[in-house]
């Protein structure tokens, strides 16, 4: 059944007996937006920044089961992880 990826890691990580198939997946896109005068844009840029960090998309992948943008986070994955 379609659902987010994260979500059926979690019963993946219990031992649930479940897996992932992408075969036929659906695709999804998501993005940061920094409004126009928004007097915390420096912040939100340097959350940006860490974010596409290969070490923070490794550590945030094995927690919620989500592939990393960054090819580069795949070094600091686990196999079971990366798989």
């Amino acid at each position: 059944m379609p659902t987010f990826s994260n979500r059926a890691y979690q019963l993946i990580a219990q031992g649930d007996g479940l897996a992932i198939c992408w075969n036929q997946a659906f695709y999804n896109s998501y993005g940061w937006v920094i409004p126009k005068g928004n007097p915390k844009a420096e912040l939100t840029r340097r959350l940006i920044v860490f974010s596409l960090e290969p070490e923070s998309q490794a550590a945030r992948c094995a927690k919620i089961g989500a592939g990393p943008s960054n090819v580069n986070a795949y070094q600091f994955m686990s196999k079971d992880v990366s798989r």
